[in-house]
């Protein structure tokens, strides 16, 4: 067994409250968002984010996270707290063919970069609900 200042660090982190961007959002990016999505039938405008707690490892059968980056910290989150170990997994996973694919992050990117990220959003929820 080996206590690494970087396995600490994760470890600290682990058992702090879930954390997200859910505060302060530029709201170029947020409105953007709302268009395109309603330009897809979607409406979003009421949608905010929120933390992932505890709770919800207990209520729902599948975490599922956008990117590795997320997806290693809620892992290591479970692990450290102790967390039902439901399967926590990229949204990518679901989709034939896109496994291990991250969806970017289009909050500091042009209106393209939001077309991208639903467009593997899309894929993803629907190989989700197929699969599931």
């Amino acid at each position: 067994h080996t206590d690494s200042s970087a396995a600490r660090k994760w470890s600290d982190e682990a058992r702090r409250p879930f954390s997200a961007v859910v505060s302060s959002p530029y709201w170029r990016c947020i409105e953007t968002a709302i268009e395109i999505a309603k330009a897809r039938g979607y409406d979003i405008a009421g949608q905010r984010a929120r933390q992932v707690n505890d709770e919800d490892f207990r209520l729902f059968h599948y975490i599922v996270a956008m990117d590795n980056s997320h997806k290693r910290w809620l892992l290591n989150a479970r692990a450290a707290r102790q967390l039902p170990e439901k399967p926590v997994s990229l949204l990518m996973d679901w989709s034939v063919g896109q496994a291990g694919m991250e969806i970017p992050d289009p909050y500091y990117a042009d209106a393209d970069a939001f077309e991208r990220a639903l467009d593997l959003i899309e894929k993803g929820v629907e190989g989700l609900v197929r699969r599931a």
